[in-house]
């Protein structure tokens, strides 16, 4: 899975409403706000990445080791579990 190409749903936009951070399901002009999903700033990190063009879980996890103290290892492990939960909840493309 590290060389695979991950993108977020194309109807999906990350939110940021004062501290926090949601991915909601962006319909037309308006938001179903029925499906929201919040994310820890670690999650909005990874998030944020991948939407443009999308990113590789390695790419995803060096993004983490340079904005958190974590090992390179641990940031990959977690990287996997969280887009696994992400694939899970059809939330990537």
């Amino acid at each position: 899975m590290e060389n695979r190409i991950v993108r977020p749903r194309k109807d999906l936009k990350l939110r940021r409403i004062g501290n926090q951070c949601m991915v909601v399901d962006a319909c037309g002009r308006r938001l179903d706000l029925s499906r929201v999903y919040s994310l820890n700033a670690a999650a909005a990190l990874m998030w944020e990445r991948m939407a443009p063009a999308g990113a590789t879980p390695q790419q995803l996890a060096e993004a983490l080791c340079g904005a958190y103290e974590v090992e390179p290892a641990v940031a990959l492990r977690d990287v996997e579990r969280q887009l696994a939960e992400w694939q899970a909840a059809g939330l990537l493309a």
